[in-house]
């Protein structure tokens, strides 16, 4: 029982880790292609 439980929250806490780490990834590239568009004289 005790492990499955650990299981299951280990799974939701890696799974709430791997969406912020998208969502920072994505931040990342946009603000990253905006730089770029800024600095190619857009």
């Amino acid at each position: 029982m005790i492990n499955t439980f650990t299981l299951s929250e280990s799974l939701k806490i890696h799974t709430t880790i791997y969406q912020v780490s998208i969502a920072f990834i994505i931040t990342l590239d946009y603000n990253f292609t905006q730089w770029l568009f800024t600095l190619s004289g857009g």
